[in-house]
């Protein structure tokens, strides 16, 4: 975590989750993991910038941006992370289960498998690279002191390793596999692709009885047979399968939107299926 006006702290950003006062305990941590910050600046490299008479936190010490007022994650993934920290169901009909922070957020040089993992998707080539799933840093952040590692930071959350085996894509109940998880012109194209070879296989659905459930106040009915064309039968269906993904299906899946650019399917606002 780096300090308002370029101070770069030495010690865990656990240790500094609250604003000052600092509580005794962390004071206490803090006070011999930051000596090197309250040196003098002629004991320190002079090209490092770095604030004059720190003695503690609440004496000296600058405020951190992330507690700055107004200040936002730039990335505006939706997740609620104290439900996900509950025991919560596996799925639509599977077990609870009880989630840990490194079920989603590690390191890249950590090397291990991961329990909420979906084959399909993480064997999944995407039409985005991964280098779009990571924000430019701000103009004069200082650079690594030493050779980075991969440990230094947390690596993007993947929707394949950490999400799909809870959060399914489906999209329509005559097909068992859902959506890629991509940018919404590759799901449009997916989505009508599938149809079309559908009821291509299909061409008895073509007449489509009323579902009376669906009849709704101060709408007219409908008739009940239509016979619709193929190309009817796509349109209605696509058009059905994208409401579905955008209200409810994405909104679960704290999509991101605006990320690449990329307008959503139909007359949505933008969003992207990108990994998060």
């Amino acid at each position: 975590m780096t300090g308002s006006r370029g101070h770069r702290p030495l010690f865990s950003s656990a240790s500094v989750l609250r604003r000052s006062p600092i509580p005794a305990s962390t004071s206490a941590f803090a006070s011999g993991s930051a000596a090197a910050c309250s040196l003098p600046i002629s004991a320190r490299s002079e090209s490092i910038a770095c604030e004059l008479n720190i003695h503690s936190f609440e004496s000296g010490h600058p405020e951190f941006d992330a507690t700055e007022k107004d200040r936002r994650d730039p990335g505006t993934i939706k997740l609620n992370h104290a439900i996900h920290m509950k025991p919560i169901r596996r799925g639509p009909n599977g077990p609870n289960v009880q989630l840990e922070c490194g079920d989603c957020h590690r390191s890249s040089a950590v090397v291990a498998s991961w329990p909420y993992a979906d084959a399909k998707y993480t064997a999944a080539n995407h039409s985005y690279s991964d280098q779009d799933e990571v924000l430019p840093l701000p103009r004069g952040t200082r650079g690594s002191l030493a050779p980075m590692t991969g440990r230094e930071l947390m690596a993007p959350v993947k929707f394949a390793t950490a999400c799909a085996s809870c959060h399914l894509l489906a999209f329509d109940k005559r097909f068992e596999e859902g959506v890629p998880h991509d940018k919404p012109e590759v799901v449009q194209t997916f989505v009508a692709t599938k149809f079309q070879e559908y009821i291509a296989a299909h061409p008895g659905e073509l007449r489509v009885s009323k579902d009376p459930s669906r009849d709704l106040t101060g709408k007219p009915l409908a008739p009940d047979v239509r016979v619709l064309t193929p190309a009817q039968w796509i349109a209605e269906r696509t058009a059905e399968a994208e409401k579905l993904l955008w209200r409810k299906t994405c909104n679960n899946l704290q999509c991101f939107r605006d990320t690449l650019g990329c307008q959503h399917i139909g007359s949505q606002p933008p969003m992207t299926f990108v990994d998060g």
